[in-house]
């Protein structure tokens, strides 16, 4: 089962101080309202961090990337407005019958590409997947 690691960006849901918590300070665009799509969209919220989302198959995963543009507009890369996060990452299976996964860069959503490994956060991240995938192995790729 494919996975979406987030790694949210609160200064894009604070660019206007005037309406905090709220993207481009508009009423309604934030980051539950993005959590409530991928859930809808058939995403399990692992452990409820808001951080790690599971989705059946590699069909679910791309319909929710594909209807991102429709559904979530603001969210994507906007010029001079903070990125919803600083990485997206797609973990995903590499077989089904081990717990090997491969990680890439998910770009096409709102985030600054950066190699996991070069990330301050990688160490919570690899902690979160070794919860969600036992005894895993992560083969990264840039």
């Amino acid at each position: 089962m494919p996975a979406l690691l987030f790694d949210w960006n609160q200064a894009s849901f604070n660019d206007n101080p005037n309406v905090p918590n709220c993207r481009n300070g508009v009423a309604g665009q934030t980051q539950g309202a993005i959590i409530a799509n991928l859930i809808a969209n058939g995403a399990i919220d692992f452990m409820n961090l808001n951080i790690l989302f599971i989705f059946r198959d590699g069909h679910a995963i791309g319909n929710w990337h594909s209807n991102v543009a429709v559904n979530l507009p603001w969210a994507k890369h906007q010029a001079g407005v903070p990125d919803a996060c600083n990485n997206l990452l797609r973990v995903n299976r590499i077989t089904a019958h081990t717990a090997n996964v491969d990680v890439e860069d998910f770009s096409a959503f709102s985030c600054k590409c950066t190699y996991l490994g070069s990330n301050p956060i990688s160490r919570v991240l690899c902690v979160l997947l070794v919860i969600a995938i036992p005894n895993g192995c992560l083969r990264m790729q840039k």
